[in-house]
């Protein structure tokens, strides 16, 4: 069904390579890729430059579009997370995923999915921040932005479930020290 997809929407784009909003879909079919082989094992780093390739030159200018953001956002999580499992540096991606988030938020304070990324990137950064303070601190943000993206869609549990409740723990965790 997602090679369907992903054929579906790459006819879309071809045929109208302006509209934004197929070449984010076209994007996120291949997050859903992605993140479907990381359950089942490691993915490619190709496999992850896939997702953001969409999306090429979306950015050339600022555009009125949070999901393009969040989207952004989203990759950059992935690209981290595929870092960090490997002991490889991930604080670029995690940097470059948190200014796309805020950028969807700025532009929706209050979209979901964008808070969630926000906080799955807090996340990451407090697993591998080498400092306690900072791993404290990023560890209680996360919580912040997953506890708004819960309060903003109930629903986001269901993807984001797990992450809620290691960040909790961390921060428990970080605060008995």
């Amino acid at each position: 069904m997602l090679r369907d997809a992903r054929v579906a929407l790459q006819r879309i784009v071809d045929e109208t390579p302006w509209d934004i909003d197929y070449r984010i879909l076209r994007a996120q079919a291949e997050i859903l890729g992605a993140r479907w082989a990381l359950r089942e094992g490691e993915p490619e780093g190709a496999l992850l430059d896939d997702a953001a390739k969409p999306l090429s030159g979306a950015t050339d200018r600022e555009r009125a579009r949070p999901q393009l953001y969040q989207t952004l956002a989203e990759i950059h999580e992935l690209r981290a997370a595929f870092r960090a499992s490997r002991r490889e540096g991930a604080g670029d991606e995690i940097a470059k995923g948190l200014a796309m988030a805020e950028k969807a938020l700025a532009w929706n304070p209050h979209m979901a999915t964008a808070l969630a990324v926000k906080g799955a990137l807090l996340l990451l950064d407090a697993r591998t921040a080498r400092d306690l303070d900072a791993a404290q601190a990023a560890a209680r943000r996360a919580r912040e932005a997953l506890s708004a993206a819960r309060r903003e869609n109930p629903l986001i549990v269901r993807d984001r479930g797990p992450l809620f409740e290691e960040a909790t723990r961390l921060v428990g965790a970080h605060a008995a020290r």
